[in-house]
């Protein structure tokens, strides 16, 4: 289900809440769902508003029972500064409700009880929240260290393979526990595993769409300047194996060496990533790539 929202994003609300909303009214709990519901909203939008101060596209906002996922492009060429407060933005969110909240039980707005249910739920999303596996806030911080200074296809990958790891490893231990059955736990497993087990499934799409981008991030290079990553490679290795060395934020430039270690091209990035798009032959071995002209 999705509905539109501040400044025509999309804001899609999982069919997952349509069930639990009629479980939580025929249970008496539809003030404390609605209230969960409330808080990841805000949450969402503390990361929207983020993302956008630094003009990144924001696509979606997807709203799960449990949190939610900010869908934008931006952060495959998008500085670690911007990348890190855009992350945080969101369990900052948390900090000024649960002032708020104190305050209101201070005034006598509220009951002690609902204070302390609303605090518990604020504290309980900003560290689960931090926790460091994608898509969660604290693996985006952990996503955008590590993609610093390792390649962008091997970073997407690691980082999905180890938030699957633990999804179903808290899945596991929420089911089979000697602390019992645990199902919200159990629910925030899966659906790490889920959203982990896609990026990896999806991520030689995402890596060609992290390609696609570094055309329109050369402009931004020439204009701002940005680090030269410089490094040799033997040239019978592919197009296709090649890019998959680039690392974000940074301009690449390729040494081709023969098989006696001796330089017989240099190719900048953009030579690459053009004959990887427009070429038939992206298996071509770089021994064999004429420059460009």
């Amino acid at each position: 289900m999705t509905r539109g929202g501040p400044s025509g994003i999309r804001i899609g609300v999982h069919p997952l809440f349509l069930p639990l909303a009629l479980a939580s009214v025929l249970t008496g709990y539809w003030v404390e769902l609605a209230t969960l519901f409330g808080l990841v909203l805000v949450h969402e939008l503390g990361h929207f508003a983020a993302a956008r101060g630094f003009g990144w596209k924001v696509e979606e906002i997807r709203l799960f029972p449990f949190g939610g996922v900010m869908v934008t492009d931006a952060a495959a060429g998008a500085p670690f500064r911007q990348e890190a407060a855009v992350a945080l933005a969101g369990p900052l969110q948390h900090v000024w409700m649960i002032g708020l909240a104190y305050c209101w039980r201070q005034w006598g707005w509220v009951s002690p009880e609902w204070c302390e249910f609303f605090v518990r739920a604020n504290a309980t999303l900003a560290l689960f929240n931090l926790l460091p596996v994608s898509p969660l806030d604290g693996g985006r911080l952990v996503w955008a260290a590590v993609g610093a200074f390792t390649p962008f296809y091997r970073t997407i990958r690691r980082c999905a393979v180890f938030g699957a790891v633990v999804g179903a490893g808290l899945t596991a231990a929420a089911l089979f526990g000697p602390w019992g059955v645990r199902v919200h736990a159990a629910m925030m497993g899966a659906f790490l595993f889920v959203e982990n087990w896609k990026n990896y499934r999806s991520s030689i799409y995402r890596f060609w769409r992290f390609l696609a981008q570094r055309t329109e991030a050369s402009v931004a290079f020439s204009r701002n300047g940005v680090p030269i990553a410089a490094f040799a490679v033997d040239g019978r290795r592919t197009v296709r194996e090649t890019v998959k060395l680039f690392v974000k934020n940074k301009f690449h430039i390729i040494y081709v060496l023969d098989e006696k270690g001796i330089t017989r091209r240099v190719f900048p990035e953009d030579r690459l990533i053009e004959e990887l798009f427009s070429s038939k032959r992206p298996d071509r071995p770089l021994r064999d790539l004429p420059p460009k002209i």
